[in-house]
């Protein structure tokens, strides 16, 4: 990560800008969950006046898990929306399928339940292509902005890189170096296009 700062700036001081962001994102991909690593390609935007940012994505309801009881709070405008808001309630039923039977049968070796990519990324797929699905039948006319921003980061095939690195907590971090082996490329093309295109 370090090392990729440094290149980073020596390129920036060479006048190579796109080249240098590059490397300050290559320095978030290898180590994401360190401050440091984001210092480059803030330092970057900062200046040149480019503005960093994750897509707003936030699901309306909650689900908490507490002594092996799920409590699921839902938002009563969900439920009588006219604007897809109404797929979030896909959100809360696959998550609590993984916490009851999904996470045990993706991961066998794991005996205690923890929140995964895999089920987070699922969660949100399922939302994404219900959503769109009824934008596409003329169900629903146009779609909140969470539900449009989940459905472009869907069809770009950038859903995972969305999870790892706007919604990590202990359990997905735990999925990133396994991922990231098999998908550098989409984690680079998350921050390039998503988070410094916007």
């Amino acid at each position: 990560e370090t090392a990729y700062r440094y290149w980073g700036d020596a390129l920036e001081a060479q006048g190579k800008i796109n080249e240098a962001r590059d490397k300050f994102v290559d320095a978030i991909v290898a180590q994401p969950y360190t401050r440091n690593s984001f210092v480059g390609l803030t330092q970057w935007a900062t200046r040149h006046k480019v503005a960093l940012g994750h897509p707003k994505i936030e699901p309306p309801n909650s689900t908490r898990s507490e002594n092996g009881k799920t409590t699921r709070s839902i938002d009563p405008k969900t439920l009588s929306s006219n604007d897809g808001s109404n797929n979030w309630l896909m959100y809360d039923l696959t998550r609590i399928a993984w916490s009851k039977a999904d996470f045990s049968k993706n991961y066998p070796e794991e005996k205690v339940y923890r929140h995964s990519l895999k089920e987070e990324t699922a969660a949100l797929r399922m939302v994404a292509e219900a959503a769109a699905k009824d934008l596409k039948s003329g169900k629903v006319k146009s779609l909140e902005a969470s539900l449009d921003n989940l459905i472009k980061l869907n069809d770009a095939g950038l859903l995972e890189a969305f999870v790892l690195f706007a919604r990590p907590d202990e359990g997905i971090v735990r999925d990133y170096v396994a991922y990231r082996r098999n998908n550098r490329e989409k984690l680079r093309r998350y921050w390039l296009e998503i988070v410094i295109g916007r």
